[in-house]
């Protein structure tokens, strides 16, 4: 509130010393070109100095009512031509009311209102030379529009970009938001979607053996209960990072390749048999790569189990100097994995490049299958 306060009072205090200013600049301007100019010009007085201040004062009214500092302006100006004061000093007022007017309203308005104020200068200036200065009258009409065009043209020029700007600025935070929709959906589709996947093909399979072989029905169960707390907990860590951002600490530890057993325990109670083969060093990898390298094997197997008649499947992983490399192939028709959805290959190429990696997709080269191959860099 004090802020708010503040701003508004230093806003009235600039407004003040603008019209202070211009009321300074227009009166000397005044008692400078009566001393020159021709008669009937009239000299500079009491009266020429109050039309001068009245329209100058105007001013300070310009952000809250810019229609009346403009009426103000330009009766004072009309009144001043009309006793023949100096011509010049008193448009500079105008000219400023028709800036901000064109800078504060819509344009087709603010137009208009500036035209009308340009015709009631323009008669005042043909009146006030019709008699004595008639071969000068349009040498001055035409010195007047133009005075009055150009704020007006500039204060049109700079509210229309100013409306652009704030126009991009909106569409900018639309599209912000919605891809942070679409982060946020991502991100719970990668935790809790490969899960309930998971927990759907084992249910299935229990419901297959809960007649015939009880024990059987009762240990898928079990594993069942195992999916869904893993998954629970990837979700619950997913969303405290959401809540504050990326740089939040989560309430849980993000996977990654450590998570490596318990997820090809999952997709083994699934029906999938999964090798999993590591090289290299593994050394120290970043957050980002280790979660991105764990998203990318289970998007991979999941899709296996989603789309394949597949049942065995290797994950390769090999830590080089510089960068990553994930393998994961299966024994699938390759056919299968063109009609499954693009989603599924979505998610891992997203993933990949969110780290500055790369993904090539298509059937295995030394056999039948399907191949994806993943480099990211380590850090």
């Amino acid at each position: 509130m004090r802020s708010i306060r503040g701003l508004a009072q230093r806003r009235v205090v600039r407004d003040t010393a603008l019209a202070v200013a211009v009321g300074l600049a227009a009166a000397a301007g005044l008692r400078q070109t009566s001393s020159w100019q021709a008669a009937p010009a009239r000299s500079a007085d009491a009266v020429g100095y109050l039309l001068i201040a009245l329209g100058a004062a105007a001013l300070a009214l310009r952000r809250g009512r810019p229609q009346l500092v403009l009426a103000c302006t330009t009766a004072a100006t009309a009144v001043t031509l009309l006793l023949h004061y100096p011509y010049g000093p008193s448009f500079l007022a105008a000219g400023l009311a028709m800036y901000f007017v064109a800078a504060a309203l819509p344009w087709p308005r603010s137009v208009a209102l500036c035209v009308a104020a340009c015709g009631v200068l323009t008669g005042a200036v043909v009146v006030a030379a019709w008699d004595s200065r008639l071969a000068m009258s349009q040498v001055m009409v035409g010195g007047a529009v133009g005075w009055m065009a150009l704020p007006c043209l500039l204060g049109v020029v700079l509210r229309v970009r100013r409306e652009d700007l704030a126009q991009s600025r909106a569409e900018a935070v639309k599209r912000e938001a919605y891809a942070e929709r679409l982060r946020i959906a991502r991100a719970v589709h990668e935790t809790a979607g490969q899960g309930l996947a998971a927990i759907n093909i084992q249910s299935a399979a229990a419901l297959r053996l809960a007649e015939g072989n009880p024990r059987g029905a009762l240990d898928i169960l079990r594993t069942i209960n195992t999916t869904s707390k893993v998954a629970l907990q990837e979700l619950r860590a997913t969303l405290g990072t959401l809540e504050k951002g990326d740089r939040a600490v989560p309430r849980a530890p993000l996977p990654g390749l450590s998570s490596l057993p318990s997820l090809i325990s999952a997709m083994s109670s699934s029906g999938l048999y999964v090798r999993v083969l590591e090289s290299g060093c593994r050394g120290e990898l970043s957050v980002a790569v280790d979660l991105a390298a764990f998203r990318i094997v289970q998007h991979s197997l999941a899709n296996v189990l989603r789309h394949a008649s597949g049942t065995v499947a290797t994950v390769e992983v090999e830590y080089g100097d510089d960068q990553l490399l994930l393998q994961i192939t299966d024994n699938r028709d390759p056919e299968a994995q063109v009609r499954s959805s693009e989603q599924d290959s979505t998610g891992i190429l997203e993933q990949a490049a969110a780290v500055g990696g790369k993904v090539d997709l298509g059937p295995a080269a030394d056999g039948p299958g399907f191949r994806v191959c993943a480099k990211l860099p380590r850090r």
